[in-house]
This record gives C-alpha cells, structure tokens and sequence, in this order.
C-alpha cells in the first residue's frame, strides 16, 4: 500500500535561543528569581491552489477564486479564513509560533488538508500550496455475479456499465478489505486498485490479480470483499491526506461507491 506522505515546510530562522533563568540557589538555599519565557513570532503563510476536473485537467487559474483556505490552531478552532485570488495564490498573515492546521476547499471538490505542522514565524512566507480534484459526475453499475475469480485464476474479473460514454478516460477506485465493510474509509481497506475506463467505452470489463489481495495481507482461500468507487483521474494526487490514526490515505475525490461484492481467493 501506498503511504501518502505530506510534505511539511519548515523554515529555518536565526534568532537568539531564549532560555529559562535556572539560577543557582542562594547561601540560604532559596530559589532565584525565574528569568522571562521566550518570545513568540509571527509571520506569514502563503501558497498556490492547483484545480483540476474529473478527468485530470489543468482548470483556469481564475477558476481558483471559490477555493477557500481555512487556518486552524492545535485546538481546532478557526484562526483565519480567505479566499485565493484568480491567479491561484492565498496569504494568510500575522501567524504566531505555533502548531497548525489548513483547510483547502471547494464546492463540489474533494478537500485537501494539511495537518500539524509547525509554524515558526519568519520574515519569509511559508508556502503551503494544494491540489483539489472536481468529484466524478458519472455513474456505473457492477451487478451482483460481475465480481468474481475462476477457480485457480491468477485475476479477479469485473465486469460493468456506465450511464454515458465520455470523449475522455475514466478511473475506477477499487477499495480491498477482509470483510463486507470495506469502504475508502481508512481502517477498513488493506488496498487500493485502479481501473481506468477508456474514452468512448460504455461498458468495462477489468480484471485485478489475486497477488494483489495477498499484497494487501489476505492469504488463499479467504473471503475478501471489494467496493467499487467513481473517482476522478488524478484522485491519488488531489484532494487527499493522510489519516493519522492508520497511517493510510483518506480520498476525497470520490463519487458513488457499490455494495461490497465478495471474492473468494
């Protein structure tokens, strides 16, 4: 499985190191005096929004104008709020030393978050920049007898149909689990496939080996179940973080999903 990593800028500055006075005690015996806590800094915090549409392209940079771009602080409340500009780029100033969350959104774009990290406050701007992807609009059905393996089979087959055919390629997310719960839910898959629907094609007909399941920890002859998700092109890339408590990816550029189909490996 692949580990999504968020990146966390950090910046460097030079400034005097401010300690506590820890004065010896006195002939008799008393503590001295406690010297003055550090200063806190402030500084700014600046970046890019990227958009893209569902099928993976590059959106207008005026288009950015409707992201909003929230900052909270380690307790989860709201410190500041703006909006990008039509070039893409947002400033958040007068940020204090500190640990820091922010919010990248957009209606009818999956979010993006960038989470605890640090704030030293610099005379230099801390670039934080995001990619958002527009939800997938399409719609598909995968009937009940459409997932399966044949005996021995090194695959596992799916079949499919789509409402519409579309003028660009389409992905499929396909979320692996050990039981019928499995969803993009961090915690409840072990895997993530990717089909990908070609321009034109009303109908899908995708397979997925059976290593990969045993990858993804679930050993032959087990049960393992897939759920089927619309997703936008580059729903890997965009519009995703990483869920700390499982160490896996929460995707946000996700559209319908299916019931849970079981494979037998």
């Amino acid at each position: 499985m692949k580990k999504i990593s968020i990146s966390i800028a950090f910046v460097s500055i030079s400034v005097a190191l401010f300690f506590s006075s820890c004065s010896k005690p006195d002939s008799t015996g008393s503590q001295g005096p406690q010297g003055p806590a550090g200063p806190a800094y402030t500084g700014t915090l600046s970046g890019h929004v990227s958009l893209y549409n569902e099928y993976g392209d590059l959106q207008p940079s005026i288009a950015c104008k409707s992201v909003r771009v929230v900052l909270y602080n380690s307790s989860n409340a709201v410190i500041d709020s703006v909006n990008a500009d039509s070039v893409g780029a947002y400033t958040i100033k007068n940020v204090s030393t500190g640990l820091y969350t922010l919010a990248f959104r957009d209606t009818n774009y999956g979010q993006e978050l960038h989470e605890n990290f640090q704030f030293l406050g610099s005379s230099q701007p801390l670039d934080v920049d995001a990619k958002l992807s527009h939800l997938p609009g399409f719609t598909f059905t995968i009937g009940g007898d459409s997932v399966h393996n044949k005996p021995n089979d090194t695959l596992v087959y799916i079949y499919g149909t789509l409402s519409v055919a579309s003028s660009q390629a389409r992905d499929l997310a396909v979320f692996i689990g050990a039981n019928s719960s499995v969803s993009s839910t961090p915690g409840t898959y072990s895997s993530v496939v990717t089909l990908t629907i070609p321009a034109g094609a009303t109908t899908f007909n995708s397979s997925i080996a059976v290593n990969t399941f045993y990858l993804g920890g679930l050993q032959p002859g087990q049960t393992a179940y897939i759920n089927v998700y619309a997703a936008s092109v580059n729903y890997a890339s965009t519009s995703e973080y990483e869920d700390y408590n499982t160490g896996q990816t929460i995707y946000n550029a996700l559209g319908i999903s299916l019931t849970a189909n079981p494979v037998k490996l």
